[in-house]
């Protein structure tokens, strides 16, 4: 594989750790990677977690994935 990987890893999230998603990422050693380390304040909500990035509320987050996608 080596089409661009980006990882947006969320500081509350107790399944996708940093470590976690960094060894994941490194079974993709050809593919040009990117973790992104984030908090949930960085959107102005308490809580992200596991499962909470596309609830509504997240907009900000969405935008920032949307643009990770159409921007070459």
């Amino acid at each position: 594989m080596t089409s661009p990987i980006a990882s947006w890893i969320f500081t509350d999230d107790p399944i996708a750790t940093e470590t976690a998603a960094g060894d994941i990422l490194a079974c993709y050693p050809n593919a040009p990677k990117q973790l992104i380390l984030k908090a949930p304040q960085d959107y102005g909500v308490k809580r992200i977690g596991h499962e909470g990035a596309f609830r509504k509320g997240r907009e900000a987050l969405w935008g920032e994935i949307w643009d990770w996608f159409v921007t070459p």
